[in-house]
């Protein structure tokens, strides 16, 4: 009796973070309602949930659109699944209410899209910790194979390996301490992960905003630039976000459910801390300037709309005086003092030099000012000094 008392306690207990021994209580997203999972052809998303099932982990599946993620049943994870419908996860559902539950300290775990070479979490993040600006880099690594559409490794025979930077995002994440064996008695994480068809890789993903803070948690062992799992966060906020590479089209995996299973239950113990300035001036040593070189190597269409913003403007970093993408104290896109499309000074409604609601030759909001300036990086500097060269 006690036992099946304590039993229904647990299961009744709201769950915002672990206390003691309680297992982690995960909601994943499984709605084809709003066209992000198109659950007649592909069967991934139930793959994703019967494993996190089997890790014995409670969860509770959103079949009806984007669950609430507010009052007593704040998840200690969200899980959102393959997106193998037409729609983007953040164009479908409320992203408000997912910047909210990141900024209250609340995980979520991103899987690709099948299309969008990488938009799809670009775009996820961006909104789910709130970041200024563009994307340096972030995009596909792995090509499909023309002929089955298939994600494979590029350098095929390499294994995916823990990263010696994971271990900043959650302790415990450590290349010394990991196990082949995840059946091991208090076995940490995997230090390797299967190399299971449908296994995606990204570029390291890099941002203008300097408060983001990222981790790359998994690497293709012979190019570190090959990403198969990365950590977001941004200083000051107790949340964050994890992207897996693996779609779980070819059902569940061992190493790669034993990693789920270990992020999810790490954060729920208080393994992750709030991210510092510190944290975000971080820059592991030699891949920043793999980094620089692999940006620095794209041409023609390989040149990302995030570098053409680099070279060509200030963005927003603003200077002189600068609207939005403005020069000279200019309001958007106006010139010599000039509105917008606006000639001697005058813009639409601007009078003496203004742009729209200017003083004095300011863009928006003025006194001389464009967007709030903010320091640029010093990935930002070895990146104009690499493509100046």
């Amino acid at each position: 009796m006690a036992l099946a008392l304590g039993f229904l306690v647990a299961m009744v207990l709201p769950i915002g973070h672990a206390v003691g021994s309680i297992i982690p209580n995960v909601t994943i997203y499984m709605s084809p309602s709003n066209g992000v999972l198109d659950l007649t052809w592909d069967a991934s998303p139930y793959n994703l949930e019967r494993q996190l099932r089997d890790l014995g982990l409670y969860v509770t599946a959103a079949y009806d659109g984007q669950p609430s993620m507010t009052g007593d049943n704040v998840p200690n994870a969200y899980v959102i699944p393959y997106q193998n419908g037409d729609t983007f996860y953040v164009s479908a559902e409320d992203m408000r209410e997912v910047t909210s539950y990141v900024a209250s300290g609340g995980l979520v775990i991103l899987l690709d899209a099948v299309t969008g070479d990488g938009a799809a979490a670009r775009a996820f993040v961006s909104q789910a910790l709130g970041l200024q600006g563009d994307w340096y880099l972030c995009k596909s690594a792995a090509k499909p194979k023309v002929s089955t559409k298939r994600f494979v490794l590029s350098n095929l025979g390499d294994g995916v390996v823990l990263s010696d930077w994971a271990s900043a995002f959650l302790r415990g994440a450590d290349p010394a301490t990991a196990t082949y064996d995840i059946r091991e008695v208090a076995a940490p994480w995997p230090r390797r992960l299967e190399e299971a068809r449908f296994v995606n890789t990204h570029t390291l993903c890099v941002h203008e905003d300097p408060t983001l803070v990222t981790r790359p948690l998994y690497t293709v062992d012979a190019d570190e630039m090959q990403v198969a799992a990365q950590a977001f966060g941004k200083v000051g906020v107790p949340g964050a976000v994890v992207w897996l590479g693996y779609s779980w089209k070819d059902g569940p995996q061992e190493q790669w459910g034993a990693l789920i299973n270990k992020i999810i239950t790490d954060f729920a113990a208080d393994a992750y801390k709030v991210p510092t300035e510190a944290d975000a001036a971080w820059e592991p040593r030699d891949l920043g300037d793999r980094v620089v070189e692999e940006v620095a190597s794209a041409t023609g269409p390989d040149l990302t709309d995030a570098v053409r913003l680099l070279l060509e403007g200030p963005g927003v970093y603003g200077n002189n005086g600068n609207g939005n993408n403005g020069n000279n104290g200019n309001g958007n896109n106006g010139n010599n003092g000039n509105g917008n499309n606006g000639n001697n000074g005058n813009g639409n409604n601007g009078n003496n030099g203004n742009g729209n609601n200017g003083n004095n030759g300011n863009g928006k909001n003025g006194n001389g000012n464009g967007h709030k300036p903010i320091e640029v990086p010093r990935f930002v500097r070895r990146l104009r000094a690499a493509f100046a060269a």
